[in-house]
């Protein structure tokens, strides 16, 4: 079976629309969701040394969480699921970076050790019996 996107999720910034415009021409199944305000950058766990103020990072470490529990959902161990389901995400590198650290257990504060380029894709794999896998992280294969 090939993996059919079913779900298009993207940020409100400007940026991760421009992107999702591009992407207009998968086909019509695919069901685009209206852009979502905690998909946005910010910076969700305080980077060391400190450069923003502590309000900013709680309301972005909330909104982060937020999205991480609106987006991510371990499976229960079930062997009879036989569909795959592909949502993709639209962001910004900080919280694609905090999402991978949470989807993995990692402690959230390791996204500052992860690098990635604009414009690159990042592949969450959700296993069944709740296994998560990153088939890649930042790649740009997809650009010319």
């Amino acid at each position: 079976d090939l993996l059919r996107i079913s779900r298009i999720h993207v940020s409100e910034m400007t940026r991760a629309k421009e992107t999702d415009a591009i992407a207009r021409e998968l086909p019509a199944s695919v069901i685009r969701m209206a852009p979502d305000p905690a998909l946005n950058e910010g910076i969700p766990i305080n980077p060391i040394p400190r450069s923003t103020s502590s309000e900013d990072v709680q309301m972005d470490g909330a909104r982060a969480e937020s999205a991480f529990r609106r987006y991510f959902h371990r499976g229960h161990g079930r062997d009879d699921v036989k569909d795959h389901v592909c949502e993709v995400i639209v962001g910004h590198a900080n919280m694609l970076r905090y999402l991978t650290c949470r989807a993995l257990q990692l402690p959230p504060e390791a996204w500052l050790r992860f690098h990635t380029f604009n414009c690159s894709l990042t592949y969450i794999i959700v296993m069944p019996d709740g296994h998560v896998q990153v088939r890649t992280l930042g790649d740009v294969g997809n650009l010319p």
